[in-house]
């Protein structure tokens, strides 16, 4: 605040000063039609620049802040930061692997792989749920492509996860509801020691959110999109690692000495 208030000293006191003028001219020139047609043009002038700076310095403080509060949530979460890296190759085969992904072969056969190990008998069909995805993916480096010519394998990159992240966070709710099963909660014991805002908390538990996901959804879909194959036992392993995993959550939570790292 006291930093905005600096930036706008200036102008503000630029504004009254040639107010004042102003008066000044319009008690001399009392009949001149000019001065009173020129004072509304010059106030306004002066108010929008007033205006714009106020405002480049709100967006300036607002945009500094939730830098801010993501560096805190990854800082918090730099398991996250990990499984990006993780999983970076498969992000990064995703848009070469669109085409395939369309074809209608390669969708029933992933649909039956997964209806073999279990995994989509009450779940919305394949077709269903990756077609969405793959048309929002390819008309977003469409559009990119005709505003700057051409995108790098950073922006490839860039849309590409994040499209998946939703879709596969969409996913895995839907399966865990339509069969009966609720993700386990995220300890809240850092969150209590640092004492943080809530907003903080939420991100932070978001993030988790998605570490777990990564570990279970991506693991069954990796070796499709690398080589279009997956064995049936390679999505057993999964739900037992997912199975396993549940019950080190509770043995955790259940660790009566309290040094469990959160």
């Amino acid at each position: 605040i006291e930093d905005a208030i600096q930036k706008l000293r200036k102008p503000s006191e630029l504004f009254v000063g040639k107010t004042a003028d102003l008066l000044k001219d319009l008690l001399l020139h009392k009949k001149d039609g000019l001065v009173a047609r020129a004072i509304p043009n010059r106030l306004s002038a002066l108010g929008d620049a007033i205006r714009d700076c106020a405002t480049e310095l709100l967006v300036s403080k607002r945009d500094d802040t939730m830098k801010r509060v993501h560096e805190l949530c990854d800082m918090q979460c730099p398991p996250y930061s990990v499984r990006i890296r993780k999983i970076r190759p498969i992000r990064t085969k995703i848009m070469q692997r669109i085409a395939e992904m369309r074809n209608p072969e390669a969708k029933s056969k992933l649909a039956e792989v997964l209806k073999n190990g279990g995994l989509s008998q009450d779940v919305v069909s394949l077709k269903a749920e990756f077609d969405p995805t793959l048309e929002t993916i390819a008309g977003s480096l469409t559009f990119c492509e005709q505003k700057v010519g051409s995108f790098s394998d950073n922006l490839v990159d860039h849309v590409a996860f994040h499209l998946l992240d939703g879709f596969l966070r969409e996913f895995r709710t839907e399966f865990m509801q339509k069969n009966g099963m609720a993700p386990t909660p995220s300890s809240e014991r850092l969150s209590k020691l640092c004492a943080e805002d809530s907003f903080v908390t939420e991100r932070r538990q978001q993030l988790r959110a998605n570490i777990s996901l990564y570990e279970k959804a991506l693991g069954v879909v990796k070796k499709f999109l690398l080589s279009g194959e997956i064995e049936d036992d390679e999505v057993d392993a999964v739900a037992v690692n997912e199975e396993k995993e549940e019950e080190e959550e509770t043995n955790r939570k259940e660790d009566p000495t309290g040094k469990t790292r959160d």
